[in-house]
């Protein structure tokens, strides 16, 4: 088979996957693994046969794609999440302790590491793992919740209590961090805040459904309710900022964003999408600031590190860019964007060949996107980055296709990547 039909087969799995067709993808793979074995392949086939409950088989397939590269966190991670699922704590708590051990940031790890320990009884340690989740990133409120539970064991309900308000505040759609805040208040004999906590939980949950029927203006209405009766909660500021941002209303929201910010000056969360409407406008600098801002609250939060690798990348200021990305993709190396930003990067750097890896990985990722972001790369950034890119389009039956043509100088030789959008099976 040639190399154009590995990067079909490649664009079957990844729509096999996301229609769920597990036995399509299966045949997909198997192809795939006959023109090249990569690691990543055993895993998805991991997956695949996970999601068809034949778990022996997804075991031999994390194994084998250790056998490739024993350090591939996300191989661990699956393989103990399976021996976690098949009730083989102690096993399970090895392969997470072990992708621990290769990426300390990595919050997925930390999690199940956490969970496993709960199962195993040693509450202490699991504490200590939520501990480190909170710290890596504070956003997780999944992780206060759960600590919040080991607290409430241990008798402590004044401090579970604060982790449960927290993870409220940091993901309000989350109807489990609403009624444990609720039962701890009444534990504490704190019956009229319950009874109100149970009514801001009524409004915030008509909010959510209002949202995920597009019905922004109602949501806004129903937000301006819940802000005037608890005036001090810096979530109904940031959703209020969020939704009129969907509405295109700009400048309302970052006033929005704004009292989020004065009511919970470390607000992740807001200052991120703060930066996400200054990149837009193409406020570059601006957008910076409030990236760097969520970095000193929590330096490993990934959707803040893209935001400063991108803001700086469209500075101009390559460095910074690299750095933040780099650190970005660590905590998540199958993250498309930052596998974009880092392969016109590393075509500033002259790295040529690895820039080919990467932006062909991007691809396998999103094939559509990657084109449509080469196609916006401005003349001026591609002198800069040492590349020249040609988009053409072209029809074939029953579908548009386009290509993405990047030529490069390598050795002083003219090298291209050829890549085609087409989205046909």
């Amino acid at each position: 088979m040639s190399g154009k039909d590995a990067w079909d087969l490649t664009d079957k799995i990844r729509y096999a996957l996301l229609g769920r067709r597990f036995n399509d993808a299966l045949r997909y793979i198997d192809e795939a693994l006959k023109i090249s074995n990569l690691p990543e392949l055993w895993v998805e086939k991991g997956y695949v046969y996970s999601n068809l409950g034949r778990y022996d088989e997804a075991l031999k397939c994390y194994d084998e794609a250790l056998k490739l590269d024993s350090n591939m966190v996300e191989a661990w991670n699956n393989k103990g999440f399976m021996l976690f699922h098949t009730g083989k704590y102690e096993e399970a708590l090895e392969c997470f302790a072990k992708a621990v051990e290769i990426n300390p940031v990595n919050i997925y790890s930390l999690i199940n590491m956490a969970e496993t320990l709960c199962k195993l009884n040693r509450s202490e340690e699991a504490a200590r793992c939520y501990d480190d989740v909170i710290r890596i990133n504070p956003k997780i409120s999944r992780a206060w919740i759960s600590k919040g539970r080991l607290l409430l064991e241990k008798g402590e309900v004044s401090e579970a209590l604060k982790c449960y308000e927290r993870a409220v505040d940091e993901n309000p759609a989350e109807t489990s961090a609403w009624l444990e805040t609720i039962s701890a208040l009444n534990k504490l004999g704190r019956r009229d805040e319950a009874k109100r906590y149970e009514k801001l939980m009524r409004i915030n949950s008509k909010v959510f459904k209002l949202l995920s029927r597009g019905n922004y203006g109602g949501a806004v209405k129903t937000l301006n309710k819940l802000i005037h009766i608890a005036p001090n909660l810096p979530f109904a500021w940031r959703m209020k900022g969020i939704t009129l941002m969907h509405m295109g209303e700009i400048s309302e929201a970052l006033k929005c964003f704004d009292e989020a910010l004065k009511l919970k000056s470390e607000d992740i969360t807001t200052l991120l999408y703060k930066g996400k409407i200054f990149i837009t406008y193409k406020r570059y600098g601006d957008a910076k600031k409030c990236f760097l801002k969520a970095l000193k609250i929590s330096r490993w939060d990934e959707g803040t590190l893209y935001g400063a690798g991108a803001a700086s990348f469209m500075l101009g200021e390559y460095d910074d860019a690299l750095k933040y990305i780099e650190e970005a993709l660590r905590i998540n190396s199958e993250n498309y964007e930052s596998l974009f930003i880092k392969a016109m990067l590393l075509a500033w750097c002259r790295e040529y060949e690895e820039m080919k890896l990467t932006i062909m990985k991007a691809y396998r990722l999103n094939n559509s996107k990657t084109i449509e972001n080469l196609a916006s790369i401005t003349y001026e950034q591609m002198e800069k980055l040492n590349i020249k890119i040609n988009i053409t389009k072209c029809r074939k039956i029953l579908c548009r296709a386009k290509t993405a043509i990047i030529t490069y100088m390598e050795n002083e030789a003219v090298k291209t990547i050829t890549l085609k959008g087409c989205t046909h099976i």
